[in-house]
């Protein structure tokens, strides 16, 4: 539940109100964390927007040239969401809410499907790979709860999986009968030594697979890589077309510092023979560069008795959009990907498409292309999880159609993350699912409330909520 999730929301509530000619905040003086959160409820009004079709909704990708007033409210949102903390840090420890793993100890390599439809819509066939999306959802999921524990001050760029001391106590779960070869670290900001650990690279000896989890959006430095979302071509990794500069630097960035490595060391001259790369939100955008860049290079690499081709499985959750037509075209050639996006997820509905708002004078500047637009567009591959396809209470995951200001956090929690959870909990048998929203002794609506499972971040104890509307009456948008 990252920064990013939280600007596309309150950019959303923030239009309702330019719509009708009146900006809730100024530029210069965004409210505190603190006055935001006690705001939530008088930035919409009364008003509903649909969680589909968001940037049609907010007029972002219009034919015509932003005004300025689009680049005011993506500029207002964006210093907005610069100003959610996460927690890091010793404090962070108590809260991690790692949990064990059922289903397979390995997952299986994906059909190859190369090269990619636009979307998957066999169910058999989604069910067949259910569960190695299940075993890396996962564990990517317990990565990214134990990374705020890990953030220390620590200088390295690789551990094994331990945080500052090497505290065994603190090791985050680890799929077991899998190695930790290294854990890459990333700062936290521009002006600080504090660094938080971003990726993970895994190797199974006895089923020769090698796995790389990459956490979403935490940190302030995560926050500005995901705002520069303007076009480019540059850095030592080529990737065709145009793709976006943050996204692009980061993966240039963990390419360096050990993943090139570790695929010459383990797949080129070792042992390994399957090859996977997971990630949630901007990990899972980074993810769709680093697939693509892991499989030319091992295509490219010389070809002997014990190194033959080797196919990247690329398990893309939440991830927002990367690059261009040319970008999408080559990569849907190219890497056997899954792209999973819950239907009312905002996040990967972002960048638009076909094109975003280019806008010089932001928090962080997405310089104007000569068409005074970023050309986006969406790879193959994608697997939409509709509300009706959750295990449990699936009329009440079907009301997060609406957003309304008053639920902005749970809506965030529920479609950005505990959707994933849920949904892939099914082919596992997993009743650590976050499937329930709602009270199971609180009939509402359509359809059994109650079910077995567990409730939608209960950590955080945003559900289920007991006391007025859960959730806005059911809205069809197409009416």
């Amino acid at each position: 539940m990252g920064s990013i999730g939280f600007a596309g929301l309150l950019l959303a509530l923030m239009l309702v109100q330019a719509r009708a000619g009146y900006l809730p905040y100024s530029q210069s003086a965004p409210p505190s964390q603190t006055a935001l959160a006690n705001d939530f409820c008088s930035i919409g009004g009364d008003d509903l927007l649909p969680s589909q079709n968001f940037c049609t909704t907010a007029g972002l990708n219009k034919d015509e040239p932003p005004t300025d007033k689009t680049c005011k409210l993506l500029d207002i949102a964006e210093r907005l969401a610069a100003s959610v903390v996460v927690p890091t840090g010793p404090a962070a420890c108590t809260a991690m809410l790692q949990t064990s793993v059922v289903g397979p100890a390995a997952p299986v390599p994906l059909i190859d499907a190369r090269p990619l439809p636009g979307t998957f819509v066999d169910l058999q066939f989604i069910g067949a790979e259910g569960p190695s999306a299940y075993w890396h959802w996962k564990h990517l999921n317990n990565f990214q709860l134990w990374a705020p524990c890990a953030t220390s001050k620590a200088s390295t760029t690789s551990t094994k999986g331990y945080v500052k001391n090497n505290n065994k106590a603190l090791e985050w779960m680890r799929p077991a009968s899998w190695t930790v070869l290294s854990t890459l670290w990333v700062p936290t900001s521009l002006y600080s030594n504090t660094s938080s650990p971003i990726a993970t690279i895994l190797t199974n000896s006895k089923t020769k697979q090698m796995t790389i989890l990459i956490r979403g959006t935490q940190t302030l430095a995560d926050l500005l890589t995901d705002l520069r979302y303007n076009l480019n071509s540059t850095g030592s990794l080529k990737f065709p077309g145009k793709t976006h500069q943050g996204f692009t630097e980061l993966t240039n960035a963990l390419w360096r510092n050990g993943v090139r490595e570790a695929l010459y060391s383990n797949v080129v001259k070792g042992s390994i023979t399957s090859v996977s790369i997971a990630g949630h939100s901007m990990g899972g955008s980074v993810a769709t560069l680093l697939a693509y860049a892991a499989q030319g290079y091992l295509l490219s690499q010389p070809k002997t008795k014990t190194f033959k081709n080797v196919k990247v499985d690329a398990y893309l959750f939440a991830a927002a959009n990367v690059g261009n037509a040319d970008f999408v075209e080559d990569f849907n050639d190219l890497v056997n990907a899954r792209r999973y996006s819950f239907a009312f997820d905002l996040i990967p509905q972002l960048p638009c498409t076909p094109r975003m708002a280019a806008c010089p004078n932001m928090l962080v500047p997405t310089p104007p292309s000569p068409t005074g637009f970023w050309e986006y567009a969406s790879v193959g591959g994608l697997i939409t999880m509709g509300p009706q396809m959750m295990p449990q209470q699936p009329t009440q995951w079907n009301f997060l159609v609406a957003i309304t200001p008053c639920q902005a956090v749970r809506f965030v929690a529920a479609t950005h993350s505990c959707s994933y959870s849920c949904f892939l909990s099914q082919f596992a048998g997993d009743l650590n699912n976050s499937c329930l929203l709602w009270d199971k002794n609180t009939p509402y609506g359509q359809g059994v409330v109650g079910g077995a499972g567990t409730y939608c971040a209960a950590g955080l104890g945003l559900f289920p909520v007991t006391d007025g509307a859960q959730y806005p009456e059911y809205i069809n948008f197409a009416d």
